[in-house]
């Protein structure tokens, strides 16, 4: 008899917290094949009110607990309103690593009563730098490098740890951006605003990140802070620790600074769209641009390094450098000279010129954050005028 009243009880317990709790949101742990469940309150049969009696509204509300349990063992059963999952079926396969990794590292914020998280941002640092030092230690003990200087080893290593990071962050980007154009086209989870009850446009650059399914924010919150990490390790590695000289400090040059500035307004953009809770998307698009043309940049970059170091000779490095040279000047040119142009008037327009952009984003952030961006398109002319020097050749 144990057994039913623990039955019973755990029924009760289970259907009060559906009423009261209705809408509560979880994340799917173990082995569960759902990334996010969402419970809706039960409907309560035709009649009867919340805080009445199931057996009339004249009645005490609290008699014949015998048949408060049959009632609702019977609204669980035929209730009008079911549970609603969203299932895996509608995430692109490239986003589900990014979710796993968003479930399974520890929630860490900042200090002072922040809600920032930034735990995936400083786990993707460290592993950058683990990851760094690693690959120079390997190029330091095997011979196929060994006709180079330390610091071109070095530089090697960077360039292969650049290449990862972009080569990862691309698709997951792109699904991200896919998804929501694609979402916002068909009309499609569209999320409505509580105040206005007007459809989200996902897609848009000054769009609120409420507005989409939680495993799209998920997915675009740990994509941010995993790319933040990334800039917080090349600022510290490869402009930090790689160019101090002993007796004379760090020495940077002028293309150094710049880089610098690149990652600091980089990092400041992709975590105020967090705190802002909007304009996500602008710096998904600007991430995507910036970013397509990185793996072919670092190949190059080794290539060139490999090229002009004395008494390297790999024959496939100089078999391949003259072709990846060329479609490297090839894509880096039509990203900054067309697309990169194209996004930054989208994105200003959307985030200045319309009225949900100026409401969505604080009108001082958005020129914070504009400035950035044509600075980032406008200081690429130089690496512009290098990749049409190629193409002409």
């Amino acid at each position: 008899m144990k057994f039913n009243y623990c039955s019973d009880s755990f029924l009760l317990l289970c259907c009060l917290v559906m009423m009261i709790g209705g809408g509560v949101t979880a994340q799917g742990t173990g082995g569960d094949s759902n990334f996010l469940v969402r419970r809706r309150r039960p409907a309560l049969p035709k009649g009867i009110g919340r805080g009445a009696s199931l057996r009339g509204d004249t009645e005490k509300p609290n008699n014949g607990l015998g048949v408060i349990l049959k009632q609702l063992h019977r609204t669980t059963k035929r209730s009008e309103t079911p549970i609603v999952v969203e299932s895996e079926e509608g995430i692109p396969s490239v986003l589900k690593p990014w979710l796993v990794l968003h479930k399974r590292v520890s929630k860490i914020c900042l200090p002072g009563g922040s809600q920032l998280e930034v735990g995936i941002m400083l786990l993707s640092a460290m592993a950058f730098i683990f990851m760094d030092y690693f690959v120079g230690f390997v190029l330091e003990a095997q011979k196929l490098t060994s006709c180079l200087p330390h610091a071109q080893r070095r530089s090697v290593a960077g360039s292969l740890v650049t290449l990862v990071h972009a080569s990862s962050l691309i698709p997951g980007v792109g699904a991200c951006l896919w998804w929501a154009a694609s979402d916002s086209l068909h009309h499609r989870n569209i999320r409505t605003d509580d105040d206005d009850k007007k459809p989200h446009d996902l897609n848009r650059p000054c769009a609120k990140m409420s507005g989409a399914p939680q495993w799209w924010q998920d997915s675009v919150t740990t994509l941010l802070q995993f790319c933040t990490g990334y800039m917080i390790y090349d600022a510290l590695i490869q402009f930090g620790a790689d160019k101090w000289v002993p007796g004379q400090g760090f020495v940077l040059s002028a293309g150094d600074w710049m880089f610098l500035g690149h990652h600091f307004a980089t990092a400041f953009y992709m975590t105020s769209t967090r705190i802002a809770g909007a304009g996500h998307v602008s710096a998904l698009l600007l991430m995507f641009a910036g970013e397509f043309t990185a793996p072919m940049m670092n190949l190059r970059r080794i290539g060139r390094i490999l090229e002009g170091a004395q008494g390297c000779v790999i024959p496939l490095v100089t078999t391949l450098y003259p072709h990846v040279n060329w479609v490297y000047a090839l894509l880096y040119a039509s990203f900054r000279i067309v697309v990169g142009p194209l996004l930054g008037v989208y994105i200003s327009y959307d985030l200045v010129g319309t009225k949900e952009g100026r409401t969505n984003v604080p009108i001082g952030l958005s020129i914070v954050w504009l400035t950035m961006c044509w600075g980032v398109i406008i200081g690429s002319i130089p690496w512009i005028k290098d990749a049409i020097s190629v193409l002409t050749l």
